[in-house]
C-alpha cells in the first residue's frame, strides 16, 4: 500500500512542480537526491506541514523493525523549532526505499540519503503520509493558526520525506537553510501571515550562498502566486521589489488567472 501511495504522490509532485522548473535559472540544491531533479519538499512546504522539527543530534541509525519497515533514526532535540521541546528524543521512520529503486530515483550507493550517527542535523518530520501534497490555500492563510501540538516520544513523529530534502546538516550552506526554515515556520504556524511569508521568500531570491534557499524560495513564490486571490496576486505583481528572477512566473500564471475568476 505504501508503494502505491508513494508512487501517486511522487507523480503529483512531478506534475505540479515541473511547471516552475521551466523558468528557474538559478543553481539547484547540490544535495538533491540523484534523479530527483524536479522541485519538491520545499522549505516553505515543510514549514506548512511539518509536525516535528528542530536542530537535533542523531544518536542511533537503526535498521528494519516491525514498526519501522525501512529503518529509523533516533534523534535528540538540541533546539526545538516546532512540535517538540529541547531534550526530547524521537524515533523517526526512514522513507520507503521503493522510490529510490523503482520510481524516478536513480539509487546511488555513494549518496548520503541519511545522516550518520553523532551528526547534528536540522530535520522536519510529518506524522502521516498526506493524501496529497497541499500548500496553504487562501482559506488556510485567513484562518487562525492551530495550537502547537507538542509530541511525546511515545507518539510516532512520522517520516522524513524526500531524503535529504527533509534534513540537512546544521551549518549546511552557512546555516542559511536552517535560519530560513525557522523563519518560515514562525510565519506559517505561529503568525499565519501570508505577506510575511511572501517577503521572506521574495528577499531570498536570489541567495547566492545557498542554492537550497534560492531554489525553494523561487518555487514557494510560484505556489503562493498560483493559489492567491486576485488582490493578493496584484499585490505581489505590483511589488517594486518583486524578484526579476521570478518575472517568468507571472507570465505563466497570467492567462490562467484571467480565465478563471478567483474567490475573495
Amino acid at each position: 500500500m505504501n508503494k502505491i501511495i508513494t508512487s501517486l504522490l511522487a507523480l503529483a509532485l512531478t506534475t505540479t512542480f515541473i511547471m516552475a522548473a521551466w523558468n528557474y535559472t538559478g543553481p539547484e540544491d547540490k544535495r538533491m537526491p540523484p534523479g530527483q531533479n524536479y522541485f519538491n519538499y520545499t522549505l516553505g512546504w515543510l514549514a506548512q506541514l511539518n509536525d516535528v522539527s528542530g536542530l537535533a543530534d542523531v544518536i542511533e541509525d537503526g535498521g528494519v523493525t516491525p514498526e519501522h519497515p525501512f529503518g529509523y533514526l533516533k534523534v535528540h532535540i538540541v533546539n526545538a523549532i516546532y512540535g517538540c521541546t529541547n531534550g526530547q528524543e524521537f524515533v523517526i521512520s526512514k522513507e520507503d526505499q521503493y522510490i529510490k529503486t523503482e520510481f524516478h530515483i536513480d539509487y546511488d550507493p555513494l549518496f548520503e540519503y541519511y545522516p550518520t550517527n553523532n551528526s547534528r542535523i536540522v530535520f522536519a518530520a510529518i506524522t502521516t503520509y498526506p493524501t496529497n501534497y497541499p500548500v496553504f490555500t487562501v482559506k488556510d492563510w485567513k484562518s487562525l493558526p492551530l495550537p502547537e501540538v507538542i509530541w511525546t516520544p511515545t507518539n510516532n513523529p512520522g517520516w522524513m520525506f524526500g531524503f535529504t530534502r527533509s534534513w540537512w546538516y546544521e551549518n549546511y550552506q552557512d546555516g542559511l537553510p536552517y535560519m530560513h526554515f525557522t523563519n518560515l515556520v514562525h510565519t506559517t504556524r505561529i503568525e499565519r501571515n501570508w505577506t510575511n511569508f511572501y517577503y521572506i521568500c521574495r528577499d531570498a531570491v536570489p541567495t547566492p550562498t545557498s542554492s537550497r534557499v534560492w531554489m525553494d524560495s523561487y518555487d514557494d513564490i510560484y505556489e503562493l502566486l498560483l493559489g492567491a486571490t486576485q488582490a493578493q496576486y496584484e499585490f505581489m505583481m505590483n511589488d517594486p521589489l518583486f524578484p526579476s528572477e521570478c518575472q517568468g512566473i507571472l507570465q505563466d500564471i497570467y492567462e490562467r488567472r484571467t480565465r478563471v475568476p478567483d474567490e475573495e
